[in-house]
């Protein structure tokens, strides 16, 4: 099953991704005491270790398609879709959230 998952996954990464026009993406702050199911759809498509902590969280039309950790830089990624794009989109978003001057308040979880 792994190697199906790896074969997949490298498959997906030299696919463009057919996006029309109408194609939502999302970028979202989760953790895992959200209860959001994403980041454990991730794990289990992808069969990678859970990631700790928060995570920038990447959907396609409301479906997780990518989840970057905010502890260690792990990338989870659904096999099953083209994600290079949206792996470089979430490492850019946290660079955007690290240069930010750091505030008192806590961060906020969609």
């Amino acid at each position: 099953m792994r190697r199906l998952a790896a074969a997949r996954r490298q498959e997906a990464q030299f696919r463009s991704p057919v996006l029309d026009p109408e194609t939502v993406i999302t970028l979202r702050l989760v953790d895992e005491r959200d209860g959001d199911r994403s980041i454990s759809q991730l794990v289990q498509l992808s069969g990678e270790a859970r990631p700790e902590g928060p995570s920038l969280l990447a959907e396609v039309n409301g479906e997780p398609w990518a989840a970057l950790s905010l502890k260690d830089g792990q990338l989870l990624a659904d096999p099953f879709h083209p994600t290079t794009e949206l792996g470089s989109l979430l490492v850019l978003r946290l660079a955007q959230l690290e240069a930010r001057p750091h505030q008192p308040a806590t961060l906020r979880f969609a």
